[in-house]
């Protein structure tokens, strides 16, 4: 064991009102799972100071009552909170909050009230000319998540909602980019583009991937961003990279999806030094596991899975040093047993006697009795896969199948181009 280097024109019409904001039903379980949205003004600095403050107000006066005409058709939908150019929603439903965002920009593409002039370069010397003009552009994004009732806030709900935050700044103008859960649960029930009013139906509902993402301050993994529209009028175009935001090359093996964590080698989310990794790899046995400790007091630590096993993990004491070492108190000296199986060519775990509770991806694993032997523990197997996430009380890790060189130059070569650098030499 050793460590790794460390529009068409309508009849429909917004509402001259603000409707009453809906409300959560009072009945409602303590916790349960919600669509859960965010919406923005694009360009909304820009647009006041080109408006004016008291036109860009009456501007977004107009913009808040034909979203909450709009979101008041949904039963059990609820205002969060209004964001002064934007607003955080929750639905009952993915398939409600799909339908809200598509009616609200189209919305924004029958009225003409929301037709605003465009920035231009002012020239002294050239003929003046008509100020051109454009639609004003909102984005919006979606994320399914467990939410509680009431006020109450913890790591699940600020998950949920950074995330759907996240994904409404990828966003282009005019784009509503949801995450793959809503798209699973969504998908098959929103086909057809929901109408405003007596209108006919506007288009048929498209729906394109735009592949894997990940985003900065959301945990260590990625997320399939998915955009909705109307067939004809939806922009369609993969999100660009942002400082938040990154697309992950398909096809790069999952260990270099959990490095490339960072724009930039110089942030704390980078887990490796590239040139001592790079050696590293090059000495590396095709099929290696690798072990990353991603929280805890060993945070950054990465312990290859090499030589004869079975692996020890567990808590280094005075009497013993176990093949991966925690520093973690409520952690046993023989916690877990990472084992091979040649057969199938599986990495096996089992909990140990007297262990605290694990889990892997979220589930929680029965555990043997204390008095338990080892060999009565390792009767219960659970197998491991490249990519699953181990969790020990306030310590997480996770298992990753080590790339090829050529991969890992694959990797640094798409990290220059992205930033602008040009491709790095092996």
């Amino acid at each position: 064991m050793r460590p790794v280097p460390h529009a068409q024109p309508s009849t429909w019409h917004a509402p001259e009102h603000t409707p009453k904001p809906p409300a959560f039903d009072s009945v409602a379980t303590r916790d349960r799972l919600r669509a859960v949205m965010f919406t923005d003004i694009v360009g909304s600095v820009s647009l006041a100071k080109r408006l004016g403050e008291r036109a860009y107000r009456h501007l977004q006066s107009h913009h808040h009552r034909v979203f909450y005409d709009i979101v008041g058709r949904f039963d059990d939908a609820h205002v969060v909170q209004t964001l002064g150019d934007g607003f955080f929603v929750t639905f009952r439903t993915t398939a409600d909050a799909v339908r809200a965002a598509l009616l609200f920009q189209h919305a924004l593409r029958l009225d003409d009230r929301f037709v605003v002039p465009c920035p231009i370069d002012s020239d002294p010397d050239q003929t003046p000319r008509p100020t051109p003009l454009e639609r004003l552009a909102v984005r919006i994004g979606i994320h399914l998540g467990a939410l509680p009732d009431g006020d109450a806030v913890d790591g699940a709900t600020r998950m949920a909602t950074n995330l759907a935050n996240r994904i409404m700044s990828l966003a282009r103008s005019g784009q509503i980019l949801v995450t793959r859960a809503v798209y699973d649960t969504a998908e098959h029930s929103v086909d057809q583009h929901p109408a405003l009013g007596s209108e006919a139906v506007p288009a048929d509902v498209r729906w394109m991937r735009h592949g894997s993402y990940r985003f900065f301050g959301i945990d260590d993994d990625e997320y399939e961003v998915i955009e909705v529209g109307g067939a004809d009028f939806a922009p369609f175009r993969c999100p660009p990279d942002s400082d938040k935001a990154w697309r992950v090359p398909a096809g790069f093996p999952r260990f270099l999806r959990w490095i490339s964590m960072s724009a930039s080698d110089a942030t704390p989310h980078m887990l490796f030094n590239t040139e001592q990794l790079r050696d590293y790899l090059n000495h590396a046995q095709l099929g290696d596991y690798v072990l990353l400790v991603l929280s805890g007091r060993d945070a950054g630590a990465a312990y290859q899975l090499e030589g004869e096993p079975p692996y020890i993990v567990g808590r280094i004491t005075s009497r013993s040093t176990p093949d991966i070492p925690v520093n973690d108190p409520y952690i046993s000296r023989r916690h877990l047993l990472l084992d091979w199986s040649p057969d199938n060519h599986t990495l096996y775990l089992s909990v140990m006697p007297g262990a605290c509770p694990v889990q892997i991806n979220g589930r929680t694993l029965p555990a043997p009795p204390a008095n338990a032997t080892i060999a009565e523990a390792t009767t219960v197997r659970h197998p491991l896969r490249d990519g699953d996430r181990i969790a020990i009380e306030s310590t997480h890790l996770v298992l990753l199948k080590l790339p090829r060189s050529a991969d890992f130059q694959a990797y640094l070569d798409h990290m220059a181009n992205r930033r602008g650098g040009g491709a790095q030499s092996a």
